[in-house]
């Protein structure tokens, strides 16, 4: 089943169990997938959905952080909710010791080994991880793995 249909359907639940919360994230998520469409003139597969999740897991994660500058815990804790329902589609996290197996792998393949070789690395990095790895986290794994 698709990432989609799994939206569409768990929408479906909520609206029949009264669960008003998961509905508007829900609801969110399905308008910025027929943003996504409309923008690209293409139906969405599951990959390009993944990422525009992620996307939107990030863009809260940010704002999490910002609330709580602000001191506007109530906030945070609505941002760090919603956070909790988009990961249920997402594919689970890798582990820093898969992550740092991974980028491993990648530079004794490559052979890369100066962090100006940092974005090839990355790239390569990201593409085995299939949506499973924050970019921040990879980021630093990879800076620790490469010569300076």
């Amino acid at each position: 089943m698709s990432i989609q249909q799994r939206l569409t359907d768990d929408l479906t639940k909520a609206l029949k169990q009264g669960d008003k919360f998961t509905l508007l994230v829900l609801r969110l998520m399905i308008a910025e997938i027929k943003n996504e469409r409309i923008k690209l003139q293409k139906e969405l597969g599951d990959e390009e959905v993944l990422r525009l999740l992620q996307r939107q897991v990030k863009m809260r994660q940010q704002s999490i952080v910002e609330f709580t500058k602000g001191k506007r815990l109530d906030l945070a804790e609505k941002e760090q909710k919603e956070i909790e329902i988009i990961k249920k589609y997402l594919p689970e996290a890798l582990t820093s010791a898969e992550l740092t197996k991974i980028v491993e792998q990648v530079i004794s393949d490559t052979g890369f080994n100066s962090i100006k070789q940092m974005g090839q690395v990355m790239s390569l990095v990201m593409k085995k991880a299939q949506g499973k790895a924050d970019g921040s986290t990879v980021s630093e794994i990879v800076k620790s793995h490469l010569v300076k």
